[in-house]
C-alpha cells in the first residue's frame, strides 16, 4: 500500500467513525426507551400495594420504602406511555448524545429527593435504573462501532 493509499484509506475510515457512533447512540436510547417502560410498568395495583405494605409503601413515614420505590407500578398506564427518546445530536464539543424522557406531568414529582421538599413520599428514579442497565451496553456498542471502523 502506498502512503497515498494508506492516507486515503484513513480517510474513508475516520469518515465512517461518526455513523457507526451516531447508530450505537441511537441503538442504546431506544434499548433504554424499552427499559424505562419496563421500569415503569409493574403490574400491582394501588390496592394491592396498600395491602402489602398495610399502607401506602412509599410514605416517608415509614422510615424506609416498603417496596422498590424506582419500579413504578401502572395504575393507568399513562406513566408507562410517556418516555420517549430523541434522535442523537451532535453537542457543542462533538459528542453525540440523546435524551431519553418522560412527558407525563407526573413524572417531575417522582423525581425530586425525597419526592420534593413538601413530599409524603420517597424519591421514585426510574432513570438511573435505566442508565445504570443501559450504560454497560453502550461502551459495547461504541466498541463495536470502533472495531468495524478498524477493521474497514
Amino acid at each position: 500500500m502506498t502512503p497515498a493509499e494508506f492516507a486515503a484509506d484513513l480517510h474513508r475510515r475516520a469518515d465512517a467513525l461518526p455513523g457507526e457512533v451516531a447508530e450505537a447512540v441511537e441503538l442504546t436510547a431506544q434499548d433504554a426507551l424499552t427499559r424505562a417502560r419496563w421500569w415503569s410498568s409493574g403490574s400491582l395495583s394501588l390496592k394491592q400495594m396498600r395491602r402489602k405494605s398495610v399502607d401506602h409503601p412509599y410514605a416517608r413515614r415509614h422510615g424506609s420504602p416498603k417496596l422498590n420505590p424506582d419500579f413504578i407500578n401502572t395504575q393507568t398506564g399513562v406513566f408507562a406511555a410517556s418516555w420517549r427518546h430523541s434522535a442523537p445530536v451532535e453537542d457543542a464539543e462533538g459528542n453525540l448524545t440523546a435524551a431519553v424522557f418522560n412527558t407525563d406531568p407526573k413524572a417531575p414529582y417522582l423525581e425530586q429527593p425525597d419526592g420534593g421538599p413538601n413530599s409524603k413520599m420517597f424519591a421514585r428514579h426510574p432513570h438511573e435504573q435505566v442508565a445504570a442497565e443501559v450504560a454497560p451496553r453502550f461502551e459495547q456498542r461504541v466498541a463495536l462501532a470502533l472495531t468495524r471502523v478498524l477493521e474497514g
